[in-house]
């Protein structure tokens, strides 16, 4: 089974299909408030370009379609029936005019993306499933327009109940999809191992990660958790995800980064 199978399976077998092209979760809340927060003004721009990458159900892209009325926003997935799924729900809030619909592996055919077009790239929960993060985040850093932002979260395989569960002897789950704790049947049925993750990350290998790809880190946060304050004194330990806000730099400070 390839990744496209995989990730096919995972929709079709799904029983809680979004039906409501207006329905908007809490998760894509929180996202919606982190990303308008972050951009600040920057979002009134007479045009914004943005593109999600894995666009999901697509309930975060809709969401800033609605919040940001000049944005433009590609919505890449690697699932076709995600993307008709997605394409029927904007059809039907009247945003598809400013949307359009990718089908592409990101692993393989990411270079089919437009080079120096986009204001914004928002990657959430992605970068988990890349084969190559290295590839996959220089292929971000070629996409966007000099200084655009890149939005960024992965699971820190460092917090503390996964560090927790290591020092039990258990497996620490790094994907949302794992439904009945200490069961891996759901993960063989439907979601691939772990939900189909690939690698770790730790707050500290990320930094080195983004910098090493060109970017220049402004911002953490676990977006959406509880304690923000609390967890802030420890984020390494304390953050359940990573959420990054982060600007392409210039050519020179990348060279220099390498």
């Amino acid at each position: 089974m390839d990744q496209r199978e995989l990730y096919e399976r995972q929709i079709q077998k799904e029983t809680n299909v979004v039906a409501s092209p207006h329905l908007f979760g809490q998760r894509e809340a929180a996202l919606l408030d982190w990303i308008r927060y972050s951009m600040g003004n920057s979002l009134e721009k007479p045009e914004n370009r943005i593109v999600e990458l894995s666009v999901g159900d697509g309930q975060l892209s809709r969401a800033l379609a609605r919040a940001v009325p000049n944005a433009k926003i590609d919505c890449v997935d690697i699932s076709p029936t995600r993307l008709e799924h997605c394409r029927q729900l904007a059809q039907s809030a009247g945003l598809d005019s400013r949307m359009r619909f990718l089908e592409l592996n990101l692993d393989t055919e990411f270079d089919q993306v437009p080079r120096s077009n986009y204001d914004v790239v928002i990657a959430i929960d992605v970068l988990e499933h890349i084969f190559d993060p290295f590839h996959f985040l220089r292929h971000c850093c070629e996409i966007l327009k000099s200084n655009g932002y890149l939005f960024l979260r992965v699971p820190n395989i460092a917090y503390i109940k996964r560090r927790g569960a290591i020092l039990c002897g258990h497996l620490p789950i790094t994907s949302s999809w794992f439904e009945t704790p200490g069961s891996f049947q759901s993960w063989k049925e439907r979601h691939g191992w772990d939900g189909g993750h690939l690698h770790f990350f730790t707050l500290s290998a990320l930094r080195w990660l983004l910098a090493q790809e060109g970017f220049e880190s402004l911002s953490w946060s676990d977006v959406g958790a509880s304690g923000e304050k609390i967890r802030r004194l420890w984020p390494g330990m304390l953050f359940g995800n990573l959420a990054i806000f982060a600007r392409k730099m210039s050519k020179r400070s990348n060279a220099s980064a390498h």
